[in-house]
């Protein structure tokens, strides 16, 4: 039986402050406590506390970054509830959310101090691991694969294979350019853009097809809600993957951002397959 209009209303302002809520504890933790607590929450490469992976994602060592943490978490939260919302799939998005949680802060911290401070000494024991953009990381990586998923759902799996090969693409071209300027900059970047119109024009496509072939008429505003997925999917995978110059005793590198958005995916397609 459907839920009726009230209850679905009341399911939204409830999940809409729960994701908020995110937003206000985090901002609890870096007004509210002072640095001495924040020293205590942070993952020490050269002295690894259990449950400090968890903590560490609540600390930011500035206002800035805390803010753009913060917008970058709401750009892609919003998509994602939006998707899921459309989809039909609450249940699935809300345990998203807490493997998400739950899996991904360890296996950052896993993989910074395994990489980074064990296999090339690139940190030292007095770095620290610390922010909130290794989760965000992850819901990039939930929001990329539940696109596709969905567009395989909605459109046909031949739709999905080339919004995915689509967005792959785009995404690896965006990164190079931020990564290396050269002569070629403006190809790349045509050609970025022209993967990512080519993947929405073939969901326009195979939805063409389906509605001359189904009686039923596919609901024309899925097409928005997958066009700003995707457009999110590319603006967060390119910011979050801009290797930094160097590292200090506070930095976060991009390794924590590419555990974060592999993981997303792989909880997004094991999820699916349930």
């Amino acid at each position: 039986m459907r839920p009726t209009a009230s209850r679905r209303h009341a399911a939204f302002w409830s999940d809409s402050a729960c994701l908020f809520g995110v937003v206000v504890g985090l901002c609890l933790v870096h007004f509210g406590l002072p640095a001495s607590v924040h020293e205590q929450l942070v993952f020490r490469y050269g002295n690894p506390i259990a449950l400090t992976p968890w903590t560490a994602v609540l600390v930011h060592d500035s206002v800035g970054h805390l803010a753009s943490n913060l917008l970058a978490y709401l750009v892609v939260i919003g998509p994602t509830y939006a998707l899921y919302r459309t989809w039909g799939r609450r249940r699935r998005f809300w345990l998203l959310m807490g493997g998400v949680i739950l899996i991904i802060p360890p296996l950052v911290s896993a993989a910074d101090y395994w990489l980074l401070y064990q296999r090339w000494g690139l940190a030292g024991p007095q770095t620290v691991g610390f922010g909130f953009s290794g989760v965000v990381g992850g819901l990039a990586g939930v929001l990329a694969a539940s696109t596709v998923g969905a567009v395989a759902d909605w459109y046909g799996r031949r739709s999905a294979v080339y919004v995915a090969v689509g967005l792959a693409g785009s995404c690896g071209t965006g990164i190079l350019v931020s990564a290396e300027k050269s002569v070629g900059t403006h190809s790349a970047l045509l050609l970025s853009s022209g993967l990512l119109v080519s993947g929405v024009a073939g969901i326009v496509r195979q939805c063409r097809f389906a509605t001359i072939e189904t009686p039923q008429q596919t609901p024309r505003d899925r097409l928005w809600v997958i066009g700003i997925c995707l457009l999110v999917v590319w603006l967060l995978t390119v910011a979050l993957l801009q290797m930094e110059p160097g590292i200090d005793p506070r930095f976060v590198d991009v390794i924590a951002h590419v555990t974060g958005l592999l993981t997303g995916i792989s909880l997004t397609t094991l999820c699916g397959i349930r």
